[in-house]
């Protein structure tokens, strides 16, 4: 029998009752080893499926991966830092003055919550 192909096919869950199947096939030359190819494309294949591709506009950064996409608002990570980087009571409310606002986000919310419990706890 001579082996003239390597064909490597991945069936890999994307939700309920949704499936990819990405795949590569090589044309075999002589003396390649067909289980060494094969190897080699499910790692190629493995790679592909993993690959995150990356788009950034002036305010965000959109991560689209195999679980969708996920988008980091940069104006949101940058008042997550300067929560973050308060020192003081009133430094932290500073930041809300600036830049918390009714339509801010419950993570927002969150972390300014956690941080002024903290430096709360820190005072005699």
């Amino acid at each position: 029998m001579k082996i003239t192909k390597a064909i490597y096919q991945a069936t890999i869950p994307t939700g309920a009752y949704m499936n990819e199947r990405p795949g590569l096939e090589a044309e075999l030359e002589e003396g390649d080893d067909p289980v060494k190819v094969i190897r080699e494309l499910k790692r190629l294949c493995n790679q592909s499926v993993n690959e995150v591709f990356v788009t950034r506009t002036e305010d965000k950064i959109i991560l689209e991966g195999r679980d969708g996409p996920v988008v980091i608002d940069l104006n949101d990570e940058k008042i997550e830092i300067a929560i973050e980087n308060a020192n003081t009571i009133r430094e932290l409310e500073d930041v809300k003055m600036k830049h918390l606002y009714p339509t801010t986000t419950g993570k927002l919310k969150s972390a300014y919550d956690a941080k002024m419990n903290q430096l709360k706890s820190l005072q005699p």
